[in-house]
């Protein structure tokens, strides 16, 4: 059960990574406002497969 606990906590902190790389390449490349990155966000996460909706969800790590 810790492994699984231990592989959850892995893959939150991938997928935060993840999501604040393509917040700054946003930010960068397209000079977008934070109205406009929360809103690509929004979209990206939107699309993503259900497990993966669920890590970027969970608060504590």
């Amino acid at each position: 059960m810790m492994v699984e606990e231990m592989a959850d906590v892995t893959f939150h902190k991938s997928m935060l990574i993840l999501q604040e790389a393509m917040r700054a390449s946003v930010k960068t490349i397209f000079h977008a406002t934070e109205k406009q990155i929360q809103a690509v966000l929004a979209d990206f996460v939107n699309r993503l497969p259900q497990y993966m909706r669920d890590a970027l969800q969970v608060s504590t790590v």
